[in-house]
């Protein structure tokens, strides 16, 4: 029996939204946000653009643009730059209503008056705005930018509104899996960092055990008192400027694992991290710090030992929240945005497979890294917005 043109074009759909749903356990964030909207931008045969825009506290509009297929950089432009403009769009009215939003005209809808020139310009006639919801919340909104103007069908509207549910559920998974990955690889910097101090005290008893042995108690006392005095000491000061629980137990145990290895890290004097960004997490800041700290330290193993040196700075600014790593290494072998995009492994080019993880967390929470080249060394600097007061 063979089927309508209707009923082959429904199945075909279903099979695509098969596929975001698969996206979501395996692939990544982005991409996942791009086989959305190519999902959404195929189905309506006279759309012309797709958009995810997301819910996200960190930006001033409340809202950013996440992935986009069709729509111009004059268009994206507006978006990201004006927060007033953002936050009176049809995809701002379907996130807050939790309700699809229609604009049959988009060249003349009143409502809609500050984005008539643009619309005309792009060829943008009507839009539809269905937001992504999730447990009663709405995360995000899907956006179909048509040619045509008037209403989409009913069929295509429900369609379309259970293609963004599924969506919802595939971000939102795909967003889980990757907090998962971000705290494994952060408890992964801990244990490692707890094993060796382990291994080090295990080198400690057997030396003040010896001691015993040959009954030179009194060095015994005084190696215990040395060493008990040198971490209390280290802990100490860490804690002064580096008041976050996490953060500091992090540095102490870092400090432990590169005095193993003959190499000077100190914390900067004007470190002063009481509190860190509401929209990044502790796995998150523990696998920023202890990828970048642990890539120094390599870059500085095989240096002279005035080189062997790695400082780190964590401090809240007035408006961004600062990470420094500055070390004794040669730089890098590639430029960072290439070192970024490919993860490289080669420790003796000052790079770790971590680095592209430690973008893409900054990335996330809308900040920048930065490095810079000077004599004698390397500083790669990372700065995480702070939330800005929404009006």
């Amino acid at each position: 029996m063979s089927q309508c043109p209707e009923q082959q074009l429904d199945l075909e759909f279903i099979e695509r939204m098969a596929e975001v749903v698969d996206a979501a356990s395996h692939k990544d964030v982005n991409d996942t946000l791009d086989l959305i909207v190519d999902v959404a931008a195929s189905f309506i045969s006279d759309s012309l653009a797709a958009t995810v825009v997301v819910v996200d506290g960190h930006v001033s509009s409340g809202l950013r643009l996440a992935a986009c297929r069709g729509l111009s950089h004059e268009y994206r432009r507006a978006m990201e730059s004006d927060p007033d403009q953002f936050r009176a769009s049809a995809a701002a009215r379907a996130i807050r209503a939790q309700k699809t939003t229609m604009v049959a005209d988009l060249q003349h809808d009143p409502v809609y008056r500050q984005w008539w020139p643009l619309a005309r310009q792009e060829g943008y006639q009507s839009l539809l705005a269905s937001p992504m919801t999730v447990g009663g919340y709405a995360i995000a909104s899907l956006n179909i930018y048509r040619k045509v103007t008037g209403e989409l069908s009913k069929r295509d509207v429900l369609l379309l509104e259970m293609f963004a549910r599924v969506a919802a559920g595939a971000l939102q998974t795909s967003l889980l899996l990757v907090e998962r990955d971000n705290q494994v690889t952060a408890l992964g910097h801990l244990v490692r960092a707890l094993q060796d101090q382990a291994h080090e005290h295990s080198n400690r008893l057997q030396a003040i055990r010896g001691l015993i042995a040959i009954g030179e108690s009194d060095e015994a006392l005084e190696f215990i008192t040395e060493i008990s005095s040198a971490a209390i000491s280290l802990r100490s000061e860490i804690g002064v400027k580096v008041a976050h629980p996490t953060l500091a137990g992090l540095l102490v145990a870092l400090s432990g694992i590169a005095s193993q290895q003959g190499i000077r890290l100190g914390v900067d004097a004007d470190s002063n991290a009481k509190d860190i960004p509401a929209h990044v997490s502790d796995s998150q800041l523990v696998t920023v710090v202890g990828n970048l700290v642990e890539n120094a330290m390599a870059a500085v193993a095989e240096q002279t030992d005035h080189r062997r040196f790695v400082e780190v700075l964590i401090a809240e600014r007035p408006d961004h929240f600062r990470i420094e790593v500055r070390d004794g290494g040669d730089g890098f072998a590639m430029s960072i945005d290439e070192a970024v995009e490919w993860g490289a492994t080669s420790k003796s080019h000052h790079l770790g497979a971590g680095l592209a993880l430690v973008n893409r967390i900054v990335t996330s929470a809308m900040g920048v890294l930065d490095v810079d080249h000077h004599v004698g060394g390397t500083t790669l600097t990372v700065r995480i917005p702070t939330v800005p007061q929404h009006p």
